[in-house]
């Protein structure tokens, strides 16, 4: 089951960091708010290594490691 790190909304964007099953990462961007309704649905998506995000959102580094841990834990589970 994936892992969020973080949700954020501006007002007009929101942003979120996902650690994925496999142990990669995603970021989303999407307008939200008066942006989406002024300019549709615009969203960005990124995937990348778990060291790729944890050098770039270096802040969120051991949550990252939790979540890659959490990850591993339940597939150990479910796989006695």
């Amino acid at each position: 089951m994936p892992v969020t790190i973080f949700q954020f909304e501006s007002g007009n964007t929101e942003w979120w960091l996902t650690v994925n099953d496999d142990g990669t990462v995603t970021y989303v961007s999407e307008n939200a708010g008066w942006r989406m309704a002024r300019r549709g649905m615009e969203r960005s998506e990124s995937t990348m290594s778990a060291e790729e995000a944890k050098a770039r959102w270096f802040t969120y580094a051991s949550d990252i490691d939790k979540a890659l841990q959490q990850i591993a834990a339940e597939k150990s589970d479910r796989s006695d």
